[in-house]
């Protein structure tokens, strides 16, 4: 089924519950929905299986319009439909959606604690990822909040330990530990030897890259976006460049956006090598690990030889791409593709 036909099933779904609609490009979809039909309408579109919660963002309008507006967006295949919930800027709240999607959870908890917004209904309350010590009500993602102010009053404190509860025993792991390979907490409820539940804590390398973008330039924000992830820097950097031109109305030039998907394919194959590696460690599949990553050096070889870098490579910028593909490029990819396969 089309971007379009999914689209006017959708909106034929929410029909009842929409405010307003609008198409801002061919693959989307946004109404404008009350936070009390909020709940409804997304059983709508469980109901009919269209599509999933892929993220929950918040977005603060400002001091002056005074509002806030909570966007979830749901996909199906190519086509997105966001549901747009707009809220008092002090005050505001919906009721939770877990039940319908479960993965709301850490959407919600973020909107909470980085916007202020409260959710009604939610089942985890606790902090996600400012520390435990953060001031009462100063949410960092409003654009008036003085993040540095608030971090200098930040408290040292440490969470509460759950110890036993009832007939359940809670075994914390991390943040340091050495089987993670980023700090992270996790609280496992076990019952002997089974595991009944767990919640985990992150943020503690939280870098604040949203609300830094917010102080940058266009331009300047790329240095920030591709350093989201060391792995997959080029994805990041390459959405964010896309978001910019959508926004401006700018369209790169095919041969940009080839180059473009080309280092994105060279990027996804290095990184599924790597995580095969990672998977095979843990496994105690050692030989695979060597295996996958020496594999994984003929990609590296060829970013570099395109772009000058393993990582960061920087192929993309506003409105096209930094680097060209010459025939001796293109040379080197065959080979290494020929190599792998």
């Amino acid at each position: 089924m089309s971007a379009d036909a999914l689209l006017q099933k959708a909106e034929l779904l929410l029909a009842g519950f929409a405010k307003g609609t609008a198409r801002p490009e061919p693959n989307r979809l946004d109404v404008v929905i009350q936070a009390s039909d909020l709940v409804a309408a997304a059983t709508a579109l469980r109901r009919a299986g269209w599509g999933y919660l892929a993220a929950l963002t918040g977005v603060d309008l400002g001091k002056d319009v005074n509002q806030i507006e909570a966007l979830y967006h749901v996909c199906e295949g190519d086509a997105i439909a966001t549901l747009r919930v707009t809220l008092p800027r002090t005050a505001g709240a919906v009721p939770t959606v877990q039940a319908i999607y479960p993965n709301a959870l850490f959407f919600e908890r973020e909107l909470m604690e980085m916007f202020g917004v409260t959710v009604m209904g939610l089942a985890d309350t606790s902090h996600l990822f400012l520390p435990d010590g953060w001031p009462e009500e100063t949410y960092p993602l409003l654009k008036d909040t003085d993040v540095k102010a608030a971090a200098a009053k930040t408290m040292a404190t440490e969470p509460p330990e759950m110890g036993r509860q009832g007939d359940r025993f809670i075994v914390p792991v991390g943040p340091q530990h050495p089987a993670l390979k980023e700090p992270g907490h996790f609280e496992f409820a076990v019952d002997g030897e089974l595991v009944t539940g767990a919640t985990v804590r992150l943020g503690y390398v939280h870098r604040g890259i949203e609300r830094a973008c917010e102080q940058q330039s266009y331009t300047q924000n790329l240095y920030l976006t591709e350093r989201v992830c060391g792995i997959c820097s080029h994805s990041h950097a390459n959405a964010y460049v896309n978001g910019v031109e959508q926004l401006a109305k700018v369209l790169a030039p095919p041969r940009a956006q080839a180059i473009r998907q080309l280092v994105a394919c060279l990027e996804r194959i290095h990184s599924h090598y790597l995580w095969l590696g990672v998977a095979s460690h843990e496994a105690g599949f050692e030989t695979l690990l060597m295996y996958s990553w020496r594999d994984r050096e003929i990609v590296m070889d060829i970013l570099e030889q395109m772009t000058g870098n393993r990582v960061n490579y920087s192929a993309s910028i506003l409105g096209g791409v930094k680097y060209d593909v010459t025939a001796a490029h293109a040379a080197a990819i065959r080979r290494g593709m020929d190599k792998i396969e």
